[in-house]
């Protein structure tokens, strides 16, 4: 009864024709932000990995996720950054060209620099403590002698989910902030789809750095909790000032560069010793899913 409640209640906030409370649809989005991610998270690990058809089934996933990843970078991250940098660029008397090829300028830099910056830190400060990318995964023999090499450093899964847990509690402070009802639930509406595949991504980059399951658990727990933080951050927080916008694009676009890198040489590269073909689809199709949910996200926001 209790859950017959609680979907009766969201369905009745995300009706636009019934009036509701601003506090309590920010309430509905709380619950429901944390649902999605940490459900979403949680659907890599019916994959058994000491089974041969499910290992195959976690690696066609963990390049579907790569997909997810190189397009968040891209056309989420990045794109939002550029377009903020262009914002603060821009002077009612001057040139809106200028504005443009400044904020670009800068949301390209800063997303090399964060390239740089994961490279630095995998490389170059635990490259003695790391093994090597890109081989492939071996099935154990049945006398013990061959194990199965992690595919990435057992830093760079927490550092990529520290940096989207921090996106996320700006995405949060985007509802949190909101001042009207329908602004509030197309913002929430915006962010669903986008926070259940980021999930679903982040569990797969933890999963396969072999990570205690006690660490993957607070991980996803952590990244789950990010933007419901947000959200009652922002509520307390009655507008956000342009020096923190500033700051949150310079965020995006240096995390876009750590999306990238991983995306690439973490997640999809080891991947590719098999079924070249069929994993081609699935980056598309990662990469088709994160656009498609990106643009439906605007579409709400509009």
């Amino acid at each position: 009864f209790r859950v017959i409640f609680i979907l009766a209640h969201v369905r009745r906030v995300l009706n636009p024709g019934q009036m509701v409370n601003l506090t309590s649809i920010k309430v509905v989005a709380i619950i429901i932000m944390f649902a999605v991610a940490f459900g979403g998270g949680f659907v890599p690990t019916r994959l058994n990995r000491n089974n041969d058809q499910h290992k195959q089934w976690f690696s066609l996933a963990n390049v579907f996720a790569a997909g997810v990843f190189l397009t968040s970078g891209l056309v989420h991250m990045l794109a939002e950054a550029a377009a903020g940098f262009i914002e603060h660029q821009k002077d009612p008397h001057g040139k809106m060209q200028h504005a443009v090829e400044e904020g670009i300028f800068l949301a390209c830099a800063l997303c090399l620099s964060g390239i740089y910056l994961t490279l630095f830190v995998e490389k170059v400060l635990l490259g003695e403590h790391v093994h090597s990318h890109g081989v492939p995964l071996m099935d154990e023999e049945s006398n013990g002698s061959t194990k199965s090499p992690r595919a990435q450093s057992s830093l760079m899964p927490y550092i990529l989910m520290i940096l989207l847990s921090v996106h996320s509690v700006v995405e949060g402070l985007a509802i949190g902030v909101e001042d009207t009802v329908p602004a509030a639930r197309n913002a929430m509406l915006g962010i669903i789809p986008h926070k259940t595949l980021a999930g679903l991504a982040i569990s797969m980059n933890l999963l396969k750095a072999n990570v205690p399951h006690g660490s993957w658990l607070r991980a996803l727990l952590c990244f789950s909790l990010s933007t419901p933080l947000g959200i009652l951050i922002g509520m307390q927080v009655p507008s956000m000032t342009s020096d923190s916008s500033f700051t949150g694009d310079c965020f995006k676009a240096i995390a876009s560069g750590t999306f990238l890198y991983v995306g690439l040489v973490e997640m999809l590269m080891p991947e590719l010793h098999t079924d070249r073909h069929s994993k081609f689809l699935l980056l598309v199709g990662g990469s088709l899913a994160m656009a498609w949910m990106e643009m439906h996200g605007h579409q709400h926001e509009h």
